[in-house]
């Protein structure tokens, strides 16, 4: 048995690189983790992820990276029967999930640990639960929903011993009447006007002038939201013709972007200087803004801003009498919106509850088993593809490069690696939407050209990989050229016209000598051989 040193270090390890992460240390943070994840308790290795999860979500913008850890965490915290952890996990799944635009997901999680709280007294995981359900609302535009949501999760922190600050839920108020505000001007309809706003802006000045940079509800919150109180203070002033004091706020962004990228606010700023030039009749300006700010969204993969941004653009496009524009962008939009919210929101919550009300009764082994077996499915699938993600590729690649196969097969395992050529230029052209549609299609069309026991798995952005077992050299080409002819002959314009496709294939037989790495670095030279040569 290996011994383990006592457990105190362990804590003051993940207390460390919680305060790292206050402190904007992405890199320090990890280092003081590393330790923690090789040789801490299960309890510990738990709450390092959850940390690893709000690092990546709230410093490096890492949004894919931080769903899977948070909903790795949620599935220990479940088996170790740690319900207030659970919660924590669940609130960081929530928000990592609206960051990418998967509103059935951010709902499963939010409402979730919103259930699991009911159970609790008031403390800072109920808290948390509400605060991640108002996400969620926000993130479908169910804005009475989200502020109700809030608000609870207000009522809450006042009950808690000590009570917990209220500046994070303030401020996430104020956020959804800014983003109620772009969503109504840009539908043309009946606005709110300014004056919600106006009123949670008073509240947080006035929480933000008592105490400075207050603690934030999660490890890495507390300087994101001092920034979103900031983007709400200049919107507020735009919208109100105060551009003097828009501008200071946003120096004060410009000031903490230099200290330290953070990818969402490089897109915000973009988005407020599309305001600014709005403010201004400076109408070409903020087109060039707005669509600036589209880019960087879609480039970081932050669906919530791409909508916002979107929702700039439309209302400028309008402004310049462009209505055929305004309109392409809006249908881009709800292609997107489409896409990441379908679904009976009704259902889903029918789900969670018949969830919670197995978990109240008698432990159940057999349904203990399926519950174990819906987490674990959910941290080894890719969300946007329902193919395998890279961990589930990584351990059956390392479990098949130690497992010889039966005599009466070749005992031969081929990794595939797949790449669409130009696939830039269709998020260009197209829009991401298209390209995560792109995306969909293609992982359909690498499962049926396998065979089953095969594994075909996304391993980032653009790129799959596929693992053959049991074939010959000359059969494994054979399965690789029947999928690569396959996609380009695939009809792909009815995503968007005149849309073209085609793949670059590397595949490699594994040696003797193998690991992961070695392995998947020859398919990976091979393929890039093909693409030069495509």
């Amino acid at each position: 048995m290996t011994d383990r040193p006592p457990a105190a270090p362990w804590s003051t390890l993940l207390s460390d690189a919680a305060e790292q992460v206050e402190a904007g240390n992405a890199a320090r943070a990890q280092e003081l983790l590393r330790p923690v994840f090789e040789q801490g308790s299960a309890a510990e290795r738990a709450e390092a992820r959850l940390l690893l999860a709000n690092l990546q979500l709230r410093l490096q913008g890492s949004f894919e990276a931080a769903l899977d850890n948070a909903q790795r965490a949620a599935l220990d915290y479940a088996q170790l029967g740690d319900t207030r952890g659970e919660c924590r996990a669940l609130h960081a799944q929530a928000i990592a999930a609206t960051r990418l635009g998967f509103y059935e997901m951010a709902l499963d999680g939010a409402l979730m640990a919103v259930r699991l709280a009911d159970g609790l007294p008031p403390c800072p995981e109920a808290v948390l639960a509400y605060h991640a359900l108002g996400i969620a609302m926000y993130l479908g535009r169910c804005f009475p929903e989200a502020t109700a949501a809030y608000q609870q999760g207000l009522q809450l922190a006042a009950q808690c011993q000590p009570p917990l600050p209220p500046y994070e839920l303030q401020v996430d108020l104020a956020n959804t009447e800014s983003v109620r505000y772009v969503v109504e001007r840009a539908q043309g309809g009946r606005r709110a006007g300014l004056d919600p706003l106006s009123r949670q802006m008073q509240i947080c000045d006035a929480l933000y002038s008592q105490t400075g940079l207050i603690p934030g509800l999660t490890p890495g919150s507390a300087a994101n939201t001092r920034f979103i109180h900031l983007i709400s203070s200049a919107l507020l002033a735009y919208w109100k013709a105060e551009p003097q004091q828009a501008a200071a706020a946003v120096q004060a962004l410009e000031q903490a972007l230099a200290h330290g990228d953070r990818p969402w606010l490089r897109t915000a700023l973009a988005w407020l200087r599309a305001e600014g030039a709005l403010a201004a009749g400076q109408l070409a300006r903020a087109e060039l803004e707005a669509r600036e700010a589209q880019r960087h969204a879609r480039h970081h993969r932050h669906e919530a801003l791409f909508d916002i941004s979107s929702q700039v653009l439309t209302h400028v496009l309008e402004r310049l009498g462009r209505p055929g524009d305004a309109l392409a962008v809006l249908r881009q939009l709800a292609e997107r919106q489409h896409r990441h919210r379908a679904g009976s929101l009704h259902s889903r919550i029918d789900i969670i509850d018949r969830r919670m009300a197995l978990r109240r009764r008698a432990p159940d082994p057999q349904q203990q088993l399926k519950d174990t077996q819906f987490y674990q499915r959910l941290a080894m699938e890719d969300p946007l593809t329902g193919l395998a993600n890279r961990r589930r590729f990584e351990q059956q690649l390392a479990e098949w490069l130690d497992s010889p196969l039966p005599e009466h097969l070749p005992n031969q395992l081929h990794l595939a690696m797949v790449d669409v050529d130009r696939f830039k230029a269709i998020n260009d052209q197209h829009s991401h939407a298209i390209g995560d549609a792109v995306l969909r299609r293609l992982a359909g069309l690498l499962e049926e050209g396998i065979r089953e026991g095969d594994l075909a798995a996304r391993w980032a952005g653009d790129e799959f990989v596929l693992l053959l077992r049991g074939l010959d050299d000359e059969r494994a080409e054979q399965v690789c050229a029947r999928i690569q002819a396959r996609v380009a002959q695939t009809a792909w314009d009815d995503l968007a016209a005149g849309l073209r496709l085609s793949i670059s294939l590397g595949v490699s037989a594994a040696r003797p000598e193998d690991s992961v790495v070695t392995l998947l670095a020859r398919a990976d030279a091979k393929m890039y051989r093909d693409k030069r040569g495509s």
